[in-house]
């Protein structure tokens, strides 16, 4: 099994080429493409680098209403038979975007999430964009988590050890909904897993400018996921969009974050982690060598990345151990 090393920070910027071994030719030949279309728009591609979706007990879809009335889609997937009677939930948030159905191509991870966590993993079908612009989609993301809250009596949930999580922007949805439940002096989650997350609209930070293009995503790209996201630059501003312009993090849940080598938006969640940590909230920072955006679905092509997948959810097994956090620290609310 890949061993996921640990980084500071602070970690100095590489200057290493992304050697050829790191992505196979297929996989490669999106990367090159200097078009704004995104790799993910025909997913049969990204499919047939995933590996073989494992068993899990079952997998459910239900349909919830969002807070502002409008319907979501959530999938449930129940891990291999445990002994627990309430079981863990993370509540995942996808990124690759903004695209519809976009559900089925997290089957396979979010089945081995489900598997090496032992957590109820709750995919969130939220509103695409340009569509739908911020803050409808974190609108979807709150509610799920509100829903698997209120009705954790029926599905057999822990309340006392429900997670948030997401991939790409999807993290940043995911961090958001964190910040969202702080500010409302709301305690309800016990863990944020934010995995190769993009937290800040700007796309700025060095590893923006080393690795902008050539990295299955490049830089130009992920500015346009912003651009059809937010109805405007401000919007931007707010750390409900941009989660790491919030300057203050303390009494957030306890967080795992998991960077890439070779992903472009790389010191977003390095930058989060470090100024998480220095504010009281306890993160681990994992950087993945050879890793590149969209890691999580090449588990087929690049063997290390399906035992990246393993290990996260094995990460998010012990960290759930620990249940919710008591959080004391008075904080300043708006309004």
């Amino acid at each position: 099994m890949v061993k996921p090393t640990l980084h500071a920070s602070s970690a100095s910027p590489l200057t290493t080429t992304v050697p050829e071994i790191i992505l196979p030719v297929e996989v490669r030949s999106v990367s090159d493409t200097t078009e704004l279309r995104f790799p993910w728009h025909d997913s049969e591609p990204w499919s047939g680098w995933q590996a073989p979706q494992e068993q899990v007990a079952s997998v459910e879809d239900i349909w919830i209403t969002s807070n502002d009335g409008r319907p979501v889609r959530l999938r449930i997937y129940r891990p291999a038979p445990s002994t627990d009677e309430l079981l863990p939930v993370l509540i995942y948030v996808h990124g690759l975007g903004w695209s519809k159905d976009i559900l089925d191509l997290y089957d396979s991870p979010c089945k081995t999430l489900a598997n090496s966590s032992g957590y109820v993993t709750i995919s969130v079908e939220h509103r695409s964009a340009p569509q739908h612009r911020f803050p409808k989609q974190l609108e979807d993301v709150l509610s799920a988590i509100q829903w698997a809250f209120e009705h954790a009596g029926t599905w057999g949930f822990n309340t006392a050890k429900i997670a948030v999580g997401g991939d790409g922007i999807g993290a940043a949805l995911a961090s958001a909904s964190a910040l969202t439940f702080r500010q409302s002096g709301i305690n309800l989650l016990a863990h944020q897993i934010l995995l190769f997350p993009m937290l800040d609209s700007l796309c700025n930070a060095p590893s923006y400018m080393e690795l902008s293009n050539g990295y299955l995503i490049s830089r130009s790209q992920m500015q346009s996921l912003w651009d059809i996201y937010l109805p405007d630059s401000q919007s931007g501003k707010s750390m409900y969009a941009s989660p790491i312009h919030a300057e203050d993090l303390r009494n957030l849940p306890t967080s795992t974050i998991v960077t890439g080598e070779f992903d472009p938006a790389r010191d977003d969640g390095e930058i989060y982690s470090s100024r998480l940590n220095s504010q009281g909230v306890e993160s681990q920072l994992i950087r993945l060598p050879n890793a590149v955006h969209g890691y999580l679905h090449l588990t087929g092509a690049i063997p290390a990345a399906f035992n990246a997948v393993n290990v996260i959810g094995a990460m998010l097994r012990s960290t759930g151990e620990k249940g919710r956090p008591d959080r004391r620290i008075p904080i300043h609310r708006a309004g």
